[in-house]
């Protein structure tokens, strides 16, 4: 019988620790950002391209795990490419390239300090379905791959506002690293791969 008594109060206990660590957990968040991008292209079987300035807006839920991590998946209208192509096989020399995406990204923060940190580390994968392309203003859509896959990294400052449901006004810095060989042109996959920076100022609600 003690036996029995000493194992629902230990239940209780963890329940009721359980809750308590679930009321003091930080509410989810979904904000929306904007930004500017400088898009270009790298990979072994391309001479050289600048760097083509773009735009980014976009959506996301940040979701709080405990004081130090938060999940936050993004859903993303991107515009990149490249300009000053040089040897790159699906496009003339000099041409200008511009290639919009619908980009998923799936991002792990770390708060610095934990809690409330008004700065942020990011990583995690990002996937990306192109919408159109254009190389010299003309429609080239069958030149590129119809999707992209690679990584985002950043870093984020956040400036905490109490106003009506907005909580938070943020700046952050990103670096994508496309994985994917972008190009269809010929017969083989040339070694040709989107590379971008953006800086994107956003907006959290509650």
């Amino acid at each position: 019988m003690r036996t029995r008594w000493s194992g629902a109060i230990l239940l209780l206990i963890l329940v009721l620790t359980r809750a308590h660590m679930l009321q003091a957990q930080p509410d989810p968040l979904v904000g929306f950002a904007s930004g500017w991008v400088q898009a270009t292209f790298v990979g072994e079987d391309l001479g050289s391209a600048a760097y083509r300035p773009g735009f980014t807006a976009g959506a996301f839920l940040r979701y709080p795990l405990n004081d130090l991590l938060a999940l936050q998946p993004e859903l993303w209208y991107e515009v990149k490419g490249g300009k000053q192509v040089q040897g790159a096989p699906f496009a003339p020399d000099d041409a200008r390239v511009r290639i919009s995406y619908t980009s998923l990204s799936l991002l792990m923060r770390v708060a610095v300090p934990p809690g409330n940190g008004i700065l942020r580390f990011m990583a995690g994968p990002q996937f990306s379905v192109r919408l159109n392309t254009e190389i010299n203003e003309q429609d080239a859509d069958a030149m590129l791959q119809a999707f992209d896959l690679g990584g985002v990294g950043g870093i984020e400052l956040g400036l905490p506002v109490q106003r009506g449901l907005m909580r938070e006004v943020f700046l952050a810095g990103r670096y994508y690293l496309g994985l994917t060989k972008i190009d269809r042109s010929g017969p083989r996959t040339d070694d040709v791969k989107n590379r971008n920076f953006s800086l994107i100022l956003g907006v959290a609600f509650r």
